[in-house]
């Protein structure tokens, strides 16, 4: 199985490497058409797509889905922390955007947003079952290839909009995960910085909430939304 914009780091696979393999090989290939981790279907990916890599909506619908966009990341904490009591596998997650401190003990926790503290996951394996996830913030690494039922997705500061351009700016400085940009160049880092955001915005099934450190994203965000 192969999704070019699950790709989010330089050891994977480039897309123009596997067509050739393909083309080499003679395989057979299939495209998966349907999914059905997301309640909202076909249509909430499509919609993630068009927001996020600007490109033209068609018209699609939130059916069935619940996307919720906030002002207070308090807000969108609470009610995580509700649905995850309710249905369980509700989390928190961000994009690489906060230095992992409190992995050496440095700190004792990673991300500060309108004082609210919050911790990176302790651990890198099983975190999303583990007891402390509830109370931290899982990085793409610890969610990639997990379906949760609600997501609360942090936006960092590694993206951002620019309104007079009415364009979406990739800050590649702003990432923090130094294997996730080595030996590539700033285009290759801003791709996967985009991909990250996707897969974010698309591991739950029921729901996922947003909160965008950039106010000119989250107005973006906002009127995207309301077109649909």
């Amino acid at each position: 199985f192969y999704d070019s914009l699950q790709s989010i780091k330089p050891s994977d696979i480039e897309p123009e490497k596997l067509q050739k393999y393909i083309e080499d090989s003679n395989a057979l290939v299939l495209k998966l058409e349907d999914q059905i981790r997301i309640q909202g279907g076909n249509e909430y990916l499509e919609i993630i797509n068009n927001i996020l890599y600007q490109l033209n909506c068609p018209n699609l619908s939130l059916n069935n889905y619940e996307f919720k966009i906030f002002d207070e990341i308090n807000e969108m904490k609470d009610l995580i922390n509700k649905r995850n009591n309710s249905h369980g596998f509700s989390r928190l997650i961000a994009g690489y955007d906060w230095d992992w401190q409190s992995k050496d003990g440095s700190k004792d926790y990673d991300i500060e947003i309108n004082n609210l503290q919050l911790k990176w996951n302790s651990k890198t394996e099983g975190w999303m079952s583990s007891k402390d996830a509830a109370n931290e913030v899982g990085s793409v690494h610890t969610t990639q290839a997990y379906t949760l039922n609600y997501a609360g997705v942090i936006i960092g500061p590694s993206l951002s909009f620019n309104k007079n351009e009415n364009k979406i700016n990739v800050h590649p400085e702003m990432y923090k995960d130094r294997y996730g940009k080595q030996g590539i160049d700033q285009d290759q880092v801003k791709d996967f910085i985009l991909n990250i955001y996707y897969v974010l915005l698309t591991r739950a099934r029921l729901g996922t909430y947003v909160y965008i450190v950039d106010e000119d994203l989250r107005k973006y965000f906002k009127d995207s939304v309301l077109k649909i």
